[in-house]
């Protein structure tokens, strides 16, 4: 079959201008967290009105230029939305896949797939749930959020208090909340910049400067989907009996 050239600078332009805000807001929820901690350090410590209103205030903008970022999203997405089934153009997708230039190297990534018989108003209908691998997903954020920080740092204040017996059982914590692997991150990231003293003096662990994170800025993101599904139904004899295409998947998935 002939392959069908699209123009698709429209749509990547989009796409990349929607990346970049997505990277502004991770950006701007980290200065939010930030802010927000060394405002409430300096209401505990009873700052004066002239240190404390300064982070009030860049607070309330940074939420409000947080809200705009969102909703310059919602906005790219629809736009996106437009220029893909604008590529269709009545079109059967299958064509479009069929046209593809043989010199294109394609990753055929595994998915899980689950299917559900309903019957709204006596009309059976089937649904199909599909699942992302574990291969497509992103899970993993440098910093730490508050509550891994304590965590790690409870760890390694008993190991310096030669207090073996709670950092095992703090590790343990860690690894059960937080996985295994992301326990050693913590750990490791965490690692105090002075060695534990080799007698039983108890030294105080100095700790390496580390950013912290909002806990819902590690929500696992789902990444490399397909634009788009779709499901084919056989009867006997392989009588295709239904040919449905879905909606347009987001870049990222939440």
């Amino acid at each position: 079959m002939p392959r069908i050239n699209l123009d698709l600078s429209t749509l990547q332009k989009t796409r990349n201008a929607l990346q970049d805000a997505l990277a502004n807001q991770r950006v701007l929820e980290q200065r939010i967290t930030n802010t927000k901690a060394a405002l409430d350090t300096a209401l505990r410590a009873g700052e004066s009105p002239n240190f404390t209103v300064p982070l009030q205030e860049r607070i309330r903008e940074d939420t409000a230029t947080r809200a705009a970022l969102a909703e310059q999203q919602r906005a790219l997405r629809a736009r996106i939305d437009v220029a893909a089934n604008g590529l269709l153009q009545q079109r059967d997708p299958s064509a479009l896949v069929e046209s593809m230039d043989g010199h294109q190297p394609i990753a055929l990534l595994p998915m899980r797939i689950e299917t559900r018989y309903f019957t709204p108003g006596n009309i059976d209908r089937l649904r199909i749930r599909v699942y992302p691998d574990d291969i497509n997903t992103i899970d993993h954020v440098p910093a730490l959020t508050p509550a891994e920080l304590r965590a790690g740092t409870d760890y390694w204040n008993a190991r310096f208090a030669h207090n073996d017996d709670e950092a095992a059982r703090v590790l343990r914590d860690l690894a059960v909340a937080f996985g295994r692997g992301r326990a050693a991150w913590i750990v490791r990231v965490l690692t105090p910049l002075n060695a534990i003293s080799d007698d039983d003096g108890e030294d105080a662990a100095q700790f390496p400067p580390f950013d912290t994170i909002d806990a819902l800025a590690k929500a696992t993101r789902a990444v490399l989907l397909p634009d788009r599904w779709c499901a084919i139904g056989y009867a006997a004899g392989r009588r295709e009996v239904f040919r449905q295409w879905g909606n347009r998947i987001p870049d990222e998935l939440l």
